[in-house]
């Protein structure tokens, strides 16, 4: 993903990942995209910010919007550090197909480039 190894398959090598929501909530009411299970997110998120609370410093990546408002950063712009505690929160586009922002070439460049500067400070 955005320069990071061969493939997003990379990623687990670089980061660790996790999901907010445990099973697949089903197709969203007008057929675009999946859905999202908020409430369940917001709880799962709630659990991530206690275990790293206490930890050393971390970067986290959220991928996409709607994971962004699971940790009450919904309306933050993306590719730029958000402090919490003493670790920075990073909002990407989510890597869907339905996605379009990542069909700019601009865009993927300033994703990597940010994707680069976290991995050379971790």
């Amino acid at each position: 993903m955005a320069g990071v190894g061969e493939s997003g398959d990379d990623l687990p090598e670089h980061f660790e990942l996790r999901n907010l929501i445990s099973k697949y909530p089903g197709k969203t009411g007008s057929g675009k995209g999946d859905a999202f299970d908020l409430a369940a997110a917001k709880l799962q998120a709630g659990v991530i910010m206690e275990e790293i609370y206490g930890s050393d410093r971390r970067w986290v990546l959220l991928m996409g919007k709607s994971v962004a408002r699971a940790f009450g950063m919904g309306n933050r712009e993306y590719l730029k550090p958000y402090a919490w505690s003493m670790h920075l929160f990073v909002i990407f586009p989510h890597p869907s197909g339905v996605n379009r922002w990542w069909n700019n070439p601009y865009n993927v460049e300033q994703a990597a480039g940010v994707l680069q500067a976290v991995l050379s400070d971790s």
